[in-house]
């Protein structure tokens, strides 16, 4: 799969989807950086045949910031210290 196509598929999985993505990017980066094999993300990669894992972890986050960057704004101006620690 090309990186344009991987970037479709991403940009019209549901909101769901893409939150338990979200959740596994998460994970894979603040956790010690190990794909668990029941991963969101590693089976996403798997299925889509796209073997670079940090350009797909680069695309979900893409798609979530034009997804959700209002809803960001909004908690963080509510209660900053809640996520700044």
């Amino acid at each position: 799969m090309t990186y344009r196509e991987m970037e479709n598929y991403i940009a019209h999985v549901s909101d769901n989807d893409l939150i338990a993505l979200c959740k596994s990017v998460y994970e894979f980066k603040n956790g010690n950086g190990v794909l668990e094999p029941t991963s969101t993300l590693k089976i996403l990669a798997e299925n889509l045949q796209f073997p670079d894992v940090r350009v797909l972890e680069y695309a979900i986050t893409e798609e979530a910031h034009e997804r959700y960057g209002q809803i960001v704004l909004l908690l963080m101006k509510d209660a900053p210290a809640e996520y700044l620690k």
